[in-house]
């Protein structure tokens, strides 16, 4: 009896099945719906699901230029440039210019000069990701700037040899930054090229992100006294600061901070924390350097904190702190870098902080297990360079809520990750990185095991094979993503990738030249 023939969905309905699934899965999708294009195109929502790869369009020939201009139908609002060479084809960018709103340039060798014309062409423009592997910049001086962006709003500037030069183009051309994220190369950056670009954006600019500077004295005392500047995100990674009262100032003209990153700065004691903490009533984010803070006891100042959502402490040097008599109602996500917890504030934490759902713990060693009601409460929990895991995680029965887990360079052994998946059903999420005790039939069993599971990495796993490939494309059915990197016993002639196993997930297996010939 042959089965009754469905009649088609119509455009309306597809359109609301597809806002549901992710760009990999609607690129399958093409491949059984007829109307895909007609749905896909009509809908810019579903659209802006999708990059517009601009390398073809600039390495190919006029012929095939035009023939995927005619193709595109200006409909793209994010668009991806990674070649290795940006060439100016002016028709290109007046075609696809007005409806970029995203543009990402990466690993390219850029003129200066070239992307300062580009630029006109795209009005529309609200984010640019801009980290060229070598910049030009000697023709820039050519080039008539008599344009603006004012719509541009997101700027993240990578490390490159010219950054005074880009710094100087944008302040020239953005005014209403809302964002801001540059990252410097420590010995060649002028902080006044900064400063001027951030004083152009002061109206609007809400995030500062810097990476890599080496401020002079006075560069976080002039972001204090700049008029009209109202930060609600700070953040300064590999930094030096040496002056603590920099960032005590800094608190102090800028009370509307929400997240203050100063893993960089050298804190030394406990009372200016604490003033710092009394100076930003809405920070919902704190990610601190412990390395030359005097004492262990930070209740004080933590308890100054009473909207904190996340916390971050760290050190370089083992330290051992005691927050047992830190009570946050708010706080979700707690991440610890060096740092052991005593035994007092371990069984006071599920009390203490009744919403906590994340916790990372890095390069510790803790002789005491993690509380079994702390582990039941958290979904997310990431483990990286901790010693005795055996003793840290202690099994029992109960059931766990986990659902991403994260184990980096611990001894993770075979039978304590099937006990872990036994114990947490609802993982979604697993990513295992040089645990080098993890074999196929471990991952075989997770696989088996865990049948929630959407996204699976397994990188520098030495004892992991092509077999364990196979068993992840029978068994996972659910799976969107798995990650096989730097495992050198799999094959680079993967059987497993032949028509009759291709995987129906995204699948990223690393250099090819870490896999051997089969």
């Amino acid at each position: 009896m042959e089965a009754a023939e469905l009649p088609p969905l119509s455009g309306r309905i597809l359109e609301h099945i597809f806002q549901h699934l992710s760009a990999f899965q609607l690129a399958r999708a093409r491949l059984t719906c007829r109307q895909w294009n007609e749905v896909i195109t009509g809908s810019p929502q579903l659209v802006a699901k999708f990059r517009l790869s601009l390398e073809r369009f600039f390495c190919g020939g006029e012929t095939e230029r035009d023939f995927m201009l005619e193709n595109v139908k200006t409909c793209y609002s994010t668009a991806d440039y990674g070649a290795s060479h940006l060439i100016q084809v002016e028709h290109v960018w007046v075609t696809v210019g007005p409806n970029i709103r995203h543009l990402i340039i990466h690993d390219c060798w850029l003129d200066l000069s070239k992307v300062g014309y580009m630029l006109r062409y795209l009005p529309n423009l609200e984010e640019l990701t801009f980290t060229p592997y070598y910049l030009e910049s000697d023709m820039i001086k050519d080039v008539k700037i008599d344009y603006r962006m004012d719509k541009l709003a997101t700027l993240t500037i990578g490390s490159t040899d010219r950054i005074d030069e880009v710094l100087d183009l944008f302040k020239q051309i953005c005014s209403n930054l809302v964002v801001l994220r540059v990252c410097g190369k420590k010995h060649d950056c002028n902080e006044e090229k900064l400063l001027n670009l951030i004083f152009a954006s002061r109206d609007t600019l809400q995030e500062i992100s810097l990476k890599k500077y080496n401020f002079e004295d006075e560069f976080l005392t002039k972001i204090s006294s700049m008029d009209r500047l109202e930060l609600k995100r700070l953040s300064l990674k590999q930094c030096y600061i040496e002056s603590e009262d920099d960032i005590f100032n800094l608190s102090l003209a800028q009370p509307l901070l929400e997240h203050l990153d100063i893993q960089s700065a050298q804190l030394r004691s406990n009372e200016v924390l604490v003033k710092i903490a009394q100076n930003l009533p809405y920070l919902r984010s704190l990610k601190i350097n412990l390395n030359k803070l005097k004492g262990s006891l930070l209740d004080d100042s933590l308890n100054c904190m009473p909207a904190l959502e996340h916390l971050k402490l760290l050190s370089e040097r083992p330290k051992r702190i005691d927050i047992s008599k830190f009570q946050n109602s708010n706080l979700a996500k707690l991440s610890l870098s060096g740092i052991t917890l005593t035994m007092n504030t371990l069984e006071g934490i599920t009390n203490n902080l009744p919403k906590l759902k994340t916790l990372t713990v890095e390069c510790s060693e803790h002789k005491s297990p993690l509380p079994q009601s702390v582990l039941q409460s958290l979904e997310s929990l990431k483990l990286k360079q901790v010693t005795n895991l055996e003793t840290t995680i202690y099994l029992t029965k109960s059931t766990w809520n986990l659902k991403h887990l994260q184990v980096i360079s611990c001894d993770l052994s075979g039978k304590l990750l099937q006990s872990i998946c036994q114990q947490c059903p609802l993982l979604e999420t697993v990513h295992l990185e040089s645990t080098y005790y993890v074999c196929d039939s471990d991952v075989q069993l997770l696989c088996r095991t865990l049948k929630r599971l959407r996204s699976l990495s397994l990188v520098d796993c030495r004892l992991v094979s092509d077999v364990t490939v196979e068993n992840v494309i029978v068994h996972c059915l659910k799976l969107e993503y798995l990650r096989i990197e730097y495992c050198r016993k799999v094959e680079k002639n993967r059987r497993w990738y032949q028509t009759e196993m291709k995987p129906r997930f995204k699948i990223s297996i690393g250099p090819e030249c870490w896999y051997k010939d089969s």
